[in-house]
């Protein structure tokens, strides 16, 4: 598949992930579709980003793949469970996955060394 597919996929699994977090810390009643839905969109992103990866030619991880990979994995653990559990600060808990979300974009897009 090209470049521009897994791109494509990579977005749109990263808007839904955003979104289905966003609506599990906002909706006071836990929805089980949301949450697969984050699941799902969460796994799948992550596998439109190895295509990318694979795309671009790039075997040996650099630091920017390794931040990435951090910070996918504390929005895929601490995500689901700071909305499951926190019933007050949840929007500072949100504020700060946001900024994650933020921090990994602006890690992809300028890929530092």
């Amino acid at each position: 598949m090209s470049y521009e597919f897994y791109k494509i996929t990579h977005i749109i699994f990263l808007l839904v992930f955003v979104a289905s977090t966003g609506i599990a810390f906002f909706i006071d009643q836990q929805n089980k579709q949301v949450r697969i839905a984050g699941m799902i969109s969460s796994f799948l992103m992550l596998v439109a980003g190895f295509g990318l990866l694979a795309r671009l030619g790039i075997h040996q991880w650099p630091t920017w793949v390794i931040a990435k990979l951090i910070i996918w994995l504390i929005l895929a653990i601490l995500g689901p469970i700071l909305a499951r559990r926190l019933k007050q600060n949840r929007i500072w808990a949100f504020r700060a996955l946001m900024i994650l979300f933020a921090v990994g974009v602006i890690v992809a897009v300028l890929k530092p060394a």
